[in-house]
């Protein structure tokens, strides 16, 4: 069972009743939930349209319920309702949707909050780690820059369940009955996953290996910066052990090195500490009081950059 997202800006009910019986008559989706959600690219602009949606969801179920009864209603284009009856075996097709469908949900959203609304519905929908989740999302009815975007997160999060339904045929404005599914013949209408194209294939393939290649160049280069790390911790190591070493011989020219006695111990210090800090960023790469990681970051880049340019990335 796949719950439905039907992301749209039309106040149109007939655009959603199509994907909505497919997905709930068709048992790969066996869909029982649905969900309108409509993009406000801002407050205001929600604040300007949203009492022309808050009926979207009653007139959505006000249709499937008309069809399943046998009858489809328009507003014809001298403004007045036309019915239109259907064959009983079409008011099953309908029946049967509406008996699987637990109900219709209409949500809002801003454009600001896009990302975060995608990544609660994905959550919402993930029962077990080894499985997708069990949603289905369509976007047949959004805005095309609102698409473009729910495409990239997707192709970020690493979602692939993004459908449009394509009517193939011409439309027919004339008489839009005949642009619902019981009118559409299998060869009419295509309910579309857009990540199954064999180019769609190429260009994540495309995506994908940069990424790959990205990761390799980084652990490289965190390679390059900790190897010289180590051994700027092993001259340190060693200044720190030839101070300790002539210890005896600061104790017996002590009255002549006094005076510059700070530079040694401040050194001592300095060298210690410096060590320490140089140890958690090899071993574990955070950062310490001194930040020796800056020095890490800066030797990564500098690697990074001449990978770059060796390879011609």
């Amino acid at each position: 069972m796949k719950k439905l997202y039907i992301f749209s800006t039309s106040l149109n009910p007939d655009v959603f009743i199509n994907a909505i019986v497919h997905c709930a008559n068709a048992e790969i989706f066996s869909t029982k939930r649905v969900e309108i959600v409509t993009v406000f690219e801002s407050s205001a602009e929600e604040e300007r349209k949203a009492k022309n949606y808050s009926s979207i969801r009653k007139n959505i179920e006000q249709v499937l319920e008309d069809l399943a009864a046998g009858v489809y209603k328009y507003v014809g284009t001298d403004g007045q309702e036309i019915k239109i009856k259907i064959s009983e075996d079409d008011r099953e097709y309908y029946k049967k949707a509406r008996r699987n469908l637990e109900g219709v949900l209409f949500t809002r959203i801003l454009y600001e909050n896009l990302e975060t609304e995608f990544d609660r519905r994905l959550a919402e929908n993930t029962f077990s780690n080894d499985d997708p989740p069990a949603c289905v999302f369509d976007v047949s009815g959004e805005r095309k820059y609102f698409m473009t975007d729910l495409l990239f997160i997707s192709l970020k999060k690493g979602f692939r369940d993004i459908y449009v339904f394509d009517i193939i045929k011409p439309i027919n404005f004339k008489e839009p009955v005949k642009n619902l599914i019981h009118s559409l013949n299998a060869e009419d209408y295509k309910f579309k996953n857009l990540f199954e194209s064999q180019y769609v294939a190429q260009s994540l393939s495309s995506f994908e290996n940069p990424a790959k290649l990205n990761r390799v160049l980084d652990f490289s280069s965190s390679i390059f910066a900790k190897q010289i790390l180590m051994a700027i911790l092993l001259v340190s190591m060693g200044l720190l052990y030839w101070i300790i070493k002539l210890m005896p011989f600061f104790q017996e020219h002590w009255e002549a090195i006094e005076p510059i006695s700070f530079l040694f111990y401040t050194l001592g210090g300095v060298i210690t500490t410096f060590k320490i800090g140089l140890i958690f960023v090899i071993l574990w790469e955070r950062k310490f009081a001194l930040n020796p990681f800056s020095i890490f970051e800066g030797l990564k880049s500098v690697m990074r950059k001449w990978l770059n340019k060796k390879f011609d990335f």
